[in-house]
Parts: C-alpha cells; structure tokens; sequence
C-alpha cells in the first residue's frame, strides 16, 4: 500500500489542476477581506468571521481534489498496473482514500488560514473571536471533509470516470446551496447537508447592540452543533466509505 500512496502523492504534487484549485480558493479566500467593514479593523480575527459563506469555495476545492486523486485513473491503465502488480483491491482503495483525505484536508487548512496569517501579521489578532475557539473549529473541519471525500470515493469508483463524478459533486453542492438559501428546510433534513457543517464551522453567531450598533460574535460554537457535525459527518462518511468499497470488493477494476 506504501508504494501506491507514494505514487499517488507524487502524482498530485506535479499535478497543474490540483495547483491551480488550491492558488485560485486561496486567492478567493483574501477577497474575504473586502467583507471586513471600513470601520473595523483588519486583524486576523475579523477576517476569520467573514468566512462564514466560504463553504462553497473550500466544497469546490474538495471536489477537484478528490476527482483527481481517486479517479483519474479510470481514465487511463494505472488501475490495471497496479493489479498487475500484485496490490488487492482493499489497499487500491484506501490508499486512494487516505491520500485524497488527507491532501483535502491540508488544502482547506492552508486555504483558510494563509489569508488569516496574513492579516494578524499586519493587523495581529485582535478580540473578535478567541484564538483558541478558532484553531478548535478548523481542526473540526477535518470531518466534514472526511464525509465529503468518502463520498467523491464512492462516486469515482462507482462512475468510473472521475469528470462525471465530479460534475454530480458540483451539482450536489450547488443544489444544496440554492435549496438552503431559498427553502426553509426542517432541521433534521438540514443538519445531513455536506454544506451545514461548514456553515457551522465557519459561522459565528453574531449579538447587535441597539444602542450604539457594534457587533459582537460568540466565539464557542454550541454544544448542540457540535453534536451535529461529529455524529452526521462521521456516520454518512463511514457510510459512503464503506459503500464504495463494497462496490470496489464486487466489480473489477478493469479500465
């Protein structure tokens, strides 16, 4: 399985779309910084509430991600060389699955954070939101991007052309924004969303003083949602986890 992940690894790294979805969300993620108000300042802890609708960008960077790294090979014979090889299907497979993972994950943690960075080292941190409750809430991240590659892994495996899954990750994502921000769905239909997680995640409730107008956010996200993300995004992910690799064990992999 070592050698399987060392290719892959390697094949992403030289990999131009990969580089190009990376650079590109990160690039829109400084754009945040034209949502701080003029009389705010810029530290890095007022930019971090802004990214409160940057699930769609960091979704999409998923989905490119994900396509490349456990699909591309549909498109081409590695598959069958590394049957050939010797490798069973269950380390094809997760090998893919731990690579795309984890490449993801370190995508969306340098694609929020690099503006972040940026900003507290001209502006330092300031008191919007605890330094802490932030660092705990992008950790947090790493499940909904779990849930989220486990099911590009179950569309790639199923599809078999990793163009195709990636069309239906965006459809899926695009959808689910349009019918949250237009429908007012009822809780529990809400919560299985891929989108919530990151609403939950990134948004910070916000508290507008009558009087003299400022705005204070809570930094603490609630025990209730928490709740939600650990329990949703971890069972629908092992969920489609386990799905395609049932489907992998049953089919053959021949491209």
């Amino acid at each position: 399985m070592y050698d399987v992940i060392r290719s892959l690894a390697y094949k992403t790294r030289t990999n131009i779309i990969f580089k190009a979805a990376l650079l590109g969300v990160t690039g829109l993620m400084f754009v945040m910084i034209t949502s701080i108000d003029d009389g705010a300042k810029l530290c890095g802890s007022q930019l971090a509430v802004c990214f409160s609708d940057s699930g769609f960008f960091l979704l999409m960077q998923c989905i490119a991600i994900g396509g490349i790294i456990i699909g591309s090979d549909f498109n081409d014979k590695t598959l069958n060389y590394e049957v050939m090889s010797g490798h069973n299907k269950k380390e094809i497979y997760f090998s893919r699955m731990i690579v795309a993972f984890s490449t993801a994950f370190i995508a969306t943690i340098i694609a929020i954070n690099v503006p972040v960075i940026v900003v507290s080292a001209i502006g330092g941190w300031g008191d919007v939101i605890s330094l802490r409750s932030y660092i705990f809430r992008i950790v947090m991240i790493i499940l909904p991007v779990f849930k989220f590659i486990a099911l590009m892994q179950l569309l790639c495996f199923v599809m078999r052309n990793y163009f195709a899954a990636i069309a239906i990750g965006f459809v899926v994502v695009f959808f689910e924004v349009m019918i949250t921000g237009f429908i007012d769905l009822p809780r529990w239909i809400n919560n299985l969303l891929i989108v919530t997680s990151f609403s939950k995640l990134l948004g910070y409730v916000s508290n507008v003083n009558e009087l003299t107008g400022s705005v204070s956010y809570i930094s603490r996200i609630s025990n209730s949602d928490l709740a939600v993300v650990i329990s949703i995004n971890l069972i629908m992910g092992l969920l489609f986890m386990i799905g395609g690799y049932i489907y992998c064990k049953k089919n053959d992999l021949d491209t």
